[in-house]
């Protein structure tokens, strides 16, 4: 029963990031965050990114019952680079609705990325009032969210939770030249006053570097967590 809802949600995800992928100009780290109404589409750098430094994004949006309160992606050059990629996605997500709100997806994208390797690393944790599933592709076409080989797809999870996955990257799909990745989370939330989800989740080259999951999650907590002590002073 798991599989199957996984393959359903996996077909549903790859579906609105393709057509998310179609609209997308830029060739530089993007965070895309959509409930099928509303669309975020936030380049590094760009209106909306809270941190000048390439390569760290620092983002918060509110629309309908949704405030994602902080999201954090960091890629090339302050995490790993083009011949050795690494990607890091934090997210921190509440709701409050007196109906289930419509589901809500955060991704992160990057491109030109030229290191070849046999497969990659995934690896997630946080927690949820809700539930979580994560996931991570590669793109050969070098296509900002391109789906089209699927590294992992890990959930859905509730409560407490944890997961990682290595996956060798497809034969016939190969990786010959540049090409982008990316990292997306699905979030679902039941209607309630404060219903709230934060995960983190990474992407490596198989063999993981080991370091970078610490590095990525300290640079997140310096990037965000003076910002978010601010907010919930003034809450």
């Amino acid at each position: 029963m798991k599989t199957r809802m996984m393959k359903k949600l996996l077909s549903l995800v790859a579906g609105v990031w393709l057509a998310l992928a179609a609209a997308t100009a830029q060739a530089i780290p993007t965070v895309l965050i959509t409930d099928g109404t509303n669309t975020f589409e936030i380049a590094d750098n760009s209106p909306g990114d809270g941190n000048s430094l390439a390569g760290l994004m620092d983002i918060s949006q509110t629309f309908g019952p949704w405030f994602v309160g902080m999201t954090i992606g960091i890629t090339k050059p302050v995490l790993g680079s083009a011949g050795l990629p690494s990607m890091f996605l934090n997210s921190v997500q509440f709701s409050n609705s007196s109906l289930a709100p419509d589901p809500l997806l955060v991704g992160f994208s990057d491109t030109d990325y030229t290191g070849i390797f046999p497969g990659f690393a995934t690896s997630t944790v946080g927690s949820t009032t809700g539930s979580v599933s994560v996931f991570s592709w590669y793109d050969p076409g070098n296509v900002l969210f391109g789906t089209s080989g699927l590294l992992a797809a890990l959930g859905p999870f509730s409560g407490d939770f944890s997961g990682s996955s290595s996956n060798a990257v497809d034969p016939f799909t190969p990786l010959t030249g540049p090409y982008s990745l990316t990292l997306a989370a699905f979030i679902e939330h039941p209607a309630g006053a404060l219903e709230n989800t934060q995960f983190s989740m990474e992407l490596q080259p198989v063999p993981e570097p080991g370091t970078a999951l610490l590095l990525g999650i300290g640079i997140a907590g310096l990037a965000g967590a003076a910002r978010w002590r601010r907010k919930q002073v003034g809450c």
